[in-house]
């Protein structure tokens, strides 16, 4: 159960800096070119209100909030970490309920969602961030061709849409970048 560590730090100042990523890169190259993606997420979480509390699913190695909650499948690269966490829940995000019994002010979800079914199983994942938090930042491969990888191909609105159950984003960006386009989508939930 998570103990919500507070911190008297603004989420500014609890973001992951472009330092702190570096020492991230020197120990996984899978970071490689992902500094502008990170730091497009890291400048709306910014930007948002209200948010002390904040869930982020499957980071691997690269947390983008200070004092965060982590949820992952496994808690092995928990030790390569570059700011300092909160609770680490080790728990497949496949499987709902969460083990969390408290509701967040922001869960973050960057390029995960997608390994998170092959049938739809994401729809169940969108309702139980309504029941965990109050918002909810995602981020997709958007509309990427890659038939031989079933992850990440063409993930469009539509899809995304009924993923979502029919819910709205609040805000929502697209990247583009060398055949390599994201999607970024603020939810609110009441």
């Amino acid at each position: 159960m998570s103990n919500f560590t507070q911190t008297n730090k603004p989420i500014e100042d609890r973001v992951l800096t472009k330092d702190k990523f570096k020492e991230v890169l020197k120990i996984d190259e899978y970071y490689k070119g992902r500094w502008d993606y990170h730091s497009e997420v890291i400048n709306e979480i910014v930007k948002l209100d209200d948010v002390n509390t904040i869930l982020e699913l499957g980071p691997r190695r690269c947390p983008l909030v200070e004092h965060e909650d982590i949820i992952d499948i496994s808690d092995r690269y928990v030790v390569d970490y570059p700011i300092e966490i909160n609770d680490f829940f080790t728990h497949n995000c496949q499987k709902v309920p969460y083990p969390v019994d408290k509701k967040y002010d922001l869960v973050i979800a960057c390029q995960v969602l997608e390994h998170l079914g092959i049938r739809g199983e994401q729809r169940d994942i969108f309702d139980e961030l309504e029941r965990i938090c109050k918002k909810a930042i995602i981020t997709l491969p958007y509309k990427w061709h890659k038939p031989y990888n079933r992850d990440h191909h063409m993930i469009d609105k539509e899809v995304i849409e009924w993923w979502a159950n029919g819910r709205e984003p609040v805000y929502e960006k697209i990247s583009e970048q060398k055949n390599h386009d994201r999607i970024l989508q603020i939810y609110e939930f009441e």
